[in-house]
């Protein structure tokens, strides 16, 4: 039995409503397969072979974006 890629898993996630960030890691990393991951809401992709330096990049990428975005939503709130 063959098991689901991350994007099968990435694509159950959305269909069940899950609407939080992701950072993908490993995998392959084909454009097609990339743009299909942003286009599901990927933040990040660390392909492989990756190390603890890069996965602690990208999480630090994912949070500055989210805060980014926590702020923008902010400010036209408040507006």
């Amino acid at each position: 039995m063959s098991h689901p890629s991350g994007l099968d898993i990435l694509r159950q996630l959305r269909i069940q409503g899950y609407g939080g960030k992701v950072v993908v890691l490993g995998g392959q990393s084909t454009q097609s397969l990339t743009s299909e991951a942003m286009r599901l809401g990927t933040l990040q992709i660390v392909g492989c072979p990756f190390n603890a330096n890069q996965v602690l990049g990208a999480a630090g990428v994912a949070t500055t974006l989210i805060n980014l975005i926590m702020i923008f939503k902010w400010q036209f709130t408040c507006d």
